[in-house]
């Protein structure tokens, strides 16, 4: 029973690339095995408010990187190493550890380009304490002034995928619905709002 569900499930994925259905079909049978250990995390993640939205936006963003480019990264499952559910699940939780490591380095340094810490620095030079202590608290102030102008939960949705989680323009279309143009213009916004706030503080 299990090698014909594994012969069904690699006749499935090879498939994946021309059929929607499949994808749909794909979709719905591992979701559980994707949300399960998402919903997990999301709770043990400190200082964040996380919701449903959040929930959902990290089992399509899994989804979207399984599936993209022809079903790329989800055609390395090899049937005869383990069940494709074993292989997602293993996957998910990888994921889950680099999401779970920018999210402590978020926390930590709050990571914004360079360019707006105001720290432009030679890739050979290790800023010393003083600088660091700098660096991180400029960050905590510009992430402070981009929360007060930024206050719909559409702009923080979109703020926390594009520069919180650093996803592709591609990514967040997948995982929004939205046009590409809408999600480059979100961008681009973002970033004015982000110049602005840099501007702001480097005036005090």
């Amino acid at each position: 029973m299990e090698s014909l569900r594994r012969r069904e499930d690699e006749r499935l994925v090879e498939s994946l690339g021309g059929s929607r259905f499949g994808r749909r079909r794909l979709i719905k049978r591992l979701d559980p095995l994707v949300r399960g250990p998402i919903r997990l995390a999301l709770r043990r993640w400190p200082n964040r408010r996380m919701g449903a939205q959040d929930e959902d936006d990290l089992v399509a963003e899994v989804f979207v990187r399984l599936l993209k480019d022809d079903a790329k990264e989800l055609k390395k499952w090899d049937a005869a190493r383990g069940s494709l559910e074993n292989f997602v699940s293993l996957y998910t939780r990888s994921r889950i550890l680099d999401w779970e490591k920018r999210e402590v380095r978020r926390l930590e340094i709050l990571p914004l380009p360079l360019s707006m810490h105001g720290l432009p620095e030679p890739p050979d030079v290790r800023p010393g304490p003083e600088q660091m202590v700098a660096a991180r608290q400029k960050a905590v102030n510009i992430r402070t002034c981009i929360h007060e102008k930024v206050r719909t939960s559409r702009a923080q949705r979109m703020f926390q995928l594009l520069f919180d989680r650093a996803l592709s323009t591609d990514e967040i279309v997948e995982i929004t619905g939205d046009k590409r143009q809408v999600v480059i213009r979100w961008r681009s916004n973002l970033l004015k709002v982000a110049r602005e706030c840099l501007q702001s503080l480097q005036e005090v």
